[in-house]
């Protein structure tokens, strides 16, 4: 049996909101019968973990422990240290990678990798994002660094691409593009809800100002139809905006409509979906000069049964799709009187949410897409 080492930052202990994307290509490896690991952390070690039985073998110490923005700064180098002590003595037949920030201890330790007969996938989460898009300090490290990325992009076989009309070749080596997806088995099938006297809108992101929650507000603030409208807010705030949508509220004299739950996750957050009519996608990439993407969490919504309004180009979708509501890539206010005609029609449909989750499992599962991405490696 082929052996698959994922390579990303994956916290043991933490919440993070990608352990499931990550949990769900690993668990399609398996289902294509490979032997999978991966490098996890906890507050203290660095781990090498079997993902079929879950076992884990100490490989590394953590440093930094206390760092507030731990993930996004040390980790990178305690993982790399963790991955060069683990390739001293184990062998895998791939890597697959998630591309963040290259170190010389991560060419080292690939090059190992490389010398020993393995192939190297990385992945590129944002095909397209403009580097314009980036921000300063994230430039000024790429330039620090660039001398290991040179040295880094030798060493790739395939890089996977999740992006728009992406090319077959990427810095010079072959590319396949794929697009996020789910494993229905980690994700339940909401409740089934009627419409009475309230519809309650579920936006479940890490909040900042490019989600354009602040455009859902103002289409609550003008709608006088019969139902009372509420939005549930539910992720992280990264950047304050979640304060900036609550004052809006304020001013618009709906605060009592708009709720501000935190990051849900397990039983609490199977309940607010639960108890929620419908789900806001991403609102106003276009903030970020971005007009298409492949979102988590609206793969998500699919596989959970929900129908969506969302306001950008998603790969996986025609734009027409009659349990989804695509909204003009604009800052104009959220049209609730065509929002709530069109979601009326959806629940008038028997067993919605189950033929949902039969779209996700015919067109959005992970094991599809690693097909293509581990058939394409093979062939190299």
């Amino acid at each position: 049996m082929e052996k698959i080492l994922f390579l990303m930052r994956y916290p043991l202990q933490d919440a993070y909101n990608l352990k499931q994307k990550f949990d769900g290509q690993m668990q399609a490896c398996v289902d294509l019968g490979y032997d999978v690991y991966y490098i996890a952390y906890d507050e203290k070690n660095y781990y090498v973990c079997s993902y079929k039985d879950k076992s884990r073998k100490k490989i590394g110490k953590r440093h930094f422990c206390g760092l507030k923005n731990y993930r996004s700064t040390y980790a990178f180098f305690d993982l790399y240290s963790a991955l060069s002590r683990l390739l001293k003595d184990t062998a895998f037949d791939y890597i697959y990678m998630r591309k963040k920030l290259v170190t010389k201890k991560a060419v080292s330790a690939l090059s190992k990798h490389k010398n020993g007969g393995g192939k190297l996938i990385v992945e590129i989460p944002s095909y397209g994002v403009n580097e314009a898009a980036l921000g300063f300090m994230r430039v000024i490290i790429n330039k620090l660094y660039s001398g290991a990325e040179k040295k880094f992009g030798s060493l790739v076989d395939l890089y996977t691409l999740i992006g728009n009309e992406c090319p077959d070749t990427y810095k010079g080596k072959p590319a396949v593009e794929i697009s996020n997806g789910i494993t229905l088995k980690n994700i339940p099938v909401k409740k089934q809800t009627k419409l009475d006297s309230e519809i309650r809108i579920l936006a479940l992101a890490s909040m900042c100002d490019w989600q354009g929650y602040d455009r859902i507000i103002k289409g609550m603030s003008s709608y006088f139809g019969k139902y009372r409208l509420v939005l549930e807010l539910a992720g992280d705030d990264f950047d304050g905006s979640v304060q900036r949508w609550k004052k809006l509220a304020e001013e618009l004299k709906i605060s009592d409509n708009v709720v501000y739950h935190g990051p849900l996750y397990g039983a609490q957050l199977d309940e607010i979906f639960d108890k929620c009519h419908v789900a806001a996608g991403s609102m106003a990439l276009f903030r970020k000069k971005a007009f298409s993407a492949s979102t988590l969490k609206v793969r998500e919504y699919i596989g959970r049964g929900i129908p969506f309004v969302y306001a950008y180009d998603d790969y996986a979708l025609l734009g027409d799709e009659w349990f989804a509501k695509k909204l003009p890539a604009d800052e104009s206010a959220a049209d609730f009187g065509q929002i709530v005609s069109w979601l009326e029609n959806v629940y008038n449909k028997d067993g919605f949410s189950s033929d949902m989750r039969k779209f996700a499992d015919e067109h959005l599962s992970w094991v599809s897409q690693f097909e293509k991405v581990l058939s394409k490696t093979k062939q190299l």
